[in-house]
């Protein structure tokens, strides 16, 4: 851990830990693989014997919600009585376990529990978090990630129009649901609304659609989207059809990027060791600790490869990333979802601008910024099957 704030003798314990899992109305109630209409994200909170609470987001709560109750119990019993400073300075021992600690579930839960002792410690001191690691409030250039898959070409259009009406200069959009001629006509819209200018970026959600794309269909849709100059082109591939990269790298005039679908180091070197991509996409509430990222960042700086932050949760994932951003001076833009999610704003404890495409938070805040009450939980109380899922 980087803090250029002193916590050796820190000596305030761990009292408890607990799994929250929240649903809430998402859009208009149908979006993309969201059933029932509503999102679930899951949430580690740590409570310190003085009880101060603090909360981590993992992003595996939107994809297997129940889940995340049994794994915090188990690590209840592992943490309660240790020392907050302990658990900051070293972590892994509790999450990295043989055979099956190293990627997957428990990484992108030890996501959520970095993200929460770092919580605790800001609100136990009462210093931002980015000032404990010396950094101050400044804008973070982001990037709108919005044009749903399942949106035809006029809806891109307006989707477009709409975000850049409200002060974002790049625009992410997904394809692949529909056939390569639709898709074109969907991604000239959004090109027409941000310019040639590298500001549209094209996501082909591999992770999630699964197409199985062979050597001929890549040529066939990089010889499409080759005639646009795109910020990059991300998920080209399932996650473990890790080794078509380089093909698609060679065939694309555009940067490909990736990482979300990682945590846990072993993919992430992979990727960044063989050159595998142009942009690294991680997630502080999912690639691992927040020195798990920090590992990440440095090996992506080392070898030329641009940093690029994963959000698609809560504003407990945003504010996570963007507090990264803040401490991490490598990172070049931030992910920021375009779609109204009901919670985040009532979990919100400091507001924040978009001002020429860069997210500002109007005020310091300590912590994540975040609060989840007795109320909130009643309000959005877990609905059972409305992980997410596209299978019907």
């Amino acid at each position: 851990m980087k803090l250029t704030k002193d916590i050796s003798s820190l000596d305030i314990k761990i009292a408890s830990v607990e799994g929250i899992v929240l649903s809430s109305p998402y859009g208009d109630n149908k979006v993309f693989g969201q059933p029932k209409g509503l999102k679930t994200i899951g949430v580690i909170s740590i409570t310190l014997e003085n009880g101060i609470v603090g909360y981590g987001e993992t992003y595996s709560g939107i994809y297997s919600p129940e889940l995340i109750k049994p794994v915090s119990d188990f690590y209840l019993s592992k943490i309660k009585g240790l020392k907050l400073k302990d658990l900051i300075d070293n972590l892994d021992p509790y999450f990295d376990l043989p055979f099956i600690g190293f990627d997957g579930l428990l990484q992108s839960i030890k996501s959520a529990f970095s993200v929460a002792l770092l919580d605790c410690l800001s609100r136990y001191l009462e210093i931002p978090i980015y000032e404990l690691f010396g950094k101050k409030l400044k804008p973070i250039n982001a990037y709108v990630s919005g044009g749903s898959v399942a949106f035809d070409s006029n809806e891109v259009l307006q989707d477009a129009v709409n975000l850049k009406g409200k002060g974002f200069e790049r625009y992410k959009m997904r394809m692949g649901l529909h056939d390569l001629k639709s898709d074109l006509a969907r991604i000239k819209n959004a090109y027409e609304v941000f310019g040639s200018n590298e500001n549209v970026i094209v996501d082909m959600i591999q992770g999630t659609l699964k197409s199985n794309y062979s050597t001929k269909d890549y040529l066939e849709i990089f010889s499409c989207l080759n005639e646009y100059n795109l910020g990059w082109v991300e998920e080209p591939t399932e996650p473990w059809r890790i080794n078509n990269l380089p093909y698609i790298k060679s065939v694309s005039q555009n940067k490909i990027g990736t990482g979300e679908a990682y945590s846990g180091l072993l993919s992430f070197y992979q990727l960044i060791d063989n050159n595998m991509i142009d942009i690294i996409q991680y997630d502080v509430t999912h690639s691992g600790s927040i020195d798990t990222c920090f590992e990440v960042s440095r090996l992506a700086y080392s070898k030329g490869i641009d940093q690029v932050l994963h959000v698609w949760g809560s504003s407990l994932s945003l504010h996570s990333n963007a507090i990264f951003a803040l401490i991490n001076d490598n990172i070049n833009l931030l992910e920021y979802p375009s779609v109204n999610f009901a919670l985040s704003d009532d979990m919100r404890l400091v507001k924040h601008s978009i001002i020429d495409g860069a997210l500002t938070f109007e005020s310091d805040f300590l912590g994540t910024g975040i609060q989840i009450n007795t109320e909130m939980r009643n309000k959005y109380a877990f609905v059972k099957g409305s992980g997410y899922s596209i299978i019907k």
